[in-house]
């Protein structure tokens, strides 16, 4: 879930997803069994589903939609750039998230660093960013500060259902659930 303060802010700036539907593929939904980066069986151009469609759903703000980026330039919106984005909340504090959700689009997004650096200015008071390769069953995670007592290691958590953020140290060692 994205932070109060942030939601006020989507109903100024909020704009339309248009034809965009990658949030409904990349996006796990937990109350639909849906895991991430599996196609919803409740999308077919639009959500079938959109009036009664699950908190997860409903509580879900797309980056884009937010204009976190400060532009509004088309092509970073997720069907045109290959990336969705989020804020995401947890006991740490909020967490830019970025899901590849087309293969090679973080390697071919020109300027990332900038794009990610001015992102984070535009949201300010973040824990950190967790980027979401591809696919791929393991997240980067790259806390803001120092002081995190996990700074540096690779998080799982977008492909468990239950919702807990699973701790791997740099061996691939589980450690259990993040505190």
């Amino acid at each position: 879930m994205i932070p109060l303060e942030l939601v006020q802010d989507v109903i100024n700036k909020s704009r339309p997803c248009g034809p965009c539907t990658v949030c409904c593929t990349v996006m796990g939904v937990v109350e639909l069994s849906k895991p991430y980066y599996t196609k919803c069986k409740s999308e077919s151009g639009r959500c079938t589903i959109y009036r009664n469609r699950p908190e997860s759903c409903s509580g879900f703000e797309c980056g884009w939609r937010m204009n976190l980026f400060g532009t509004n330039d088309i092509k970073l919106r997720p069907d045109k750039s290959g990336i969705v984005v989020s804020v995401d909340t947890d006991d740490n504090g909020d967490w830019l998230e970025i899901f590849e959700s087309r293969k090679g689009a973080l390697v071919a997004f020109e300027d990332f660093e900038k794009f990610v650096d001015t992102t984070i200015e535009n949201v300010g008071g973040l824990r950190g960013v967790r980027i979401y390769p591809f696919n791929a069953q393991i997240a980067l995670q790259a806390p803001l500060s120092t002081d995190y007592p996990n700074n540096g290691l690779v998080v799982r958590n977008f492909l468990s259902m239950d919702g807990i953020h699973y701790v791997y140290d740099e061996n691939g060692s589980k450690d259990g659930p993040i505190a």
